[in-house]
């Protein structure tokens, strides 16, 4: 065997002094910051191949590493399909310790692990990575495909810590996006791929929560839009806005967004400038559609014209709007938050048909609420 190490124990960021942590999370919110300018510096193409190869420089960068790859695995045969300051050793050493780690079962899916090499054998270039770390995961809807993300450094001083593997999985995340994303990236022009993954990033770094919640949105919006009958163009309209109607919010301060009691006057008004500061991160970024922004702007206006920001009422407000408005609210309700508990899917019902007609629209609504009772609870 010619790999030693630990591999990591989890995917949190591991606990430490205050200062420490506070230190880490704001290179996190730089770092997320310095992925929303770089759109001007990535290629723009759906490509898998170019994909990878600006995902391999991403990692680089995020783990101020000097190699950077981005693997594929079909049939347990694993291939470097793209890297950046990656040497042909360091690439065949790598295939070959992927293979072995599978065989031997250790590659949990969506857990980065470091390991640490031995020196060349005399005779032998010193081109081959000293240490390296990695992560696993399967590709979105093709589940007997596999991808893998890793960097490694060509000097033995080098160590990869715990925090660094974190970082490395959140890269990961987004990966898993992206790539979902490529068979659409590849049919139409309507967004580039290096927008998402610099948005979801940037809004991740703030709230690592966010993904699993934006994606219980997306589900739930995109099976009110098949029962609604939305054509083709809608639909994708529709997909992109339910994964970006809250971008605004890396905008507003931990101190509102973290807050457990309820918000003051103050705060409010402040927490709801995240409609304007999303239109202006998205207006920003050209490939975005027009329906789409206009979306984000009216995901908080109500059925009865008491919302926010314009206070548009009725049809007025966008279909799809519409639509997200109630799925954010049902998502709200249900899920578990830091500081209580989520209700039960009947008594969240319950709460929506009290407010048909005044914050949500009735027929949308009914539409939703037949979705959701003929859903199995798990």
């Amino acid at each position: 065997m010619f790999f030693s190490g630990k591999k990591s124990e989890g995917e949190k960021a591991p606990e430490q002094a205050p200062g420490e942590k506070k230190n880490e999370r704001e290179e996190i919110l730089l770092k997320a910051a310095v992925l929303r300018d770089v759109n001007s510096l990535l290629a723009k193409t759906g490509n898998e191949k170019e994909l990878g190869r600006q995902i391999a420089a991403l990692a680089a960068k995020l783990t101020l590493s000097p190699a950077g790859f981005f693997g594929l695995e079909a049939e347990k045969e694993w291939t470097i399909a793209a890297g950046h300051g990656l040497s042909g050793q360091a690439a065949g050493v790598m295939t070959a310790l992927l293979r072995q780690l599978d065989q031997e079962g250790r590659l949990e899916p969506d857990k980065a692990f470091a390991h640490a090499l031995p020196p060349p054998a005399e005779g032998q270039s010193g081109a081959a990575f000293r240490n390296f770390m990695a992560v696993t995961f399967t590709i979105p809807e093709s589940a007997d495909r596999r991808g893998v993300i890793g960097v490694g450094n060509y000097e033995e001083e080098h160590v990869y810590t715990v925090h660094r593997q974190w970082l490395l999985n959140y890269l990961s995340e987004a990966a898993k996006t992206l790539l979902a994303y490529t068979k659409v990236l590849e049919a139409r022009s309507f967004f580039n791929q290096d927008s998402i993954l610099a948005l979801n990033h940037a809004l991740e770094a703030r709230d690592p929560d966010i993904n699993s919640r934006r994606r219980v949105v997306n589900q739930l919006a995109m099976r009110m839009g098949q029962r609604m009958g939305l054509g083709d163009h809608d639909m994708e309209i529709l997909n992109l806005a339910s994964f970006l109607y809250d971008i605004g919010m890396i905008s507003i301060p931990d101190r509102i967004t973290l807050k457990q009691g309820p918000l003051g006057k103050d705060e409010i008004d402040i927490m709801r400038a995240h409609v304007k500061e999303g239109i202006r991160i998205l207006t920003g970024i050209h490939s975005i559609p027009q329906e789409v922004l206009r979306i984000v702007e009216t995901h908080h206006e109500q059925f009865d014209g008491k919302g926010y920001p314009a206070g548009l009422s009725g049809t007025q407000i966008p279909l799809a709007s519409r639509i997200i408005h109630i799925c954010v609210a049902y998502e709200a309700m249900t899920s578990n938050r830091p500081y209580r508990a989520g209700m039960p899917r009947a008594s969240a019902i319950n709460r929506l048909r009290d407010s048909s007609g005044a914050q949500f629209d009735p027929a949308v609504l009914d539409i939703f609420i037949e979705i959701v009772q003929s859903t199995k609870q798990s």
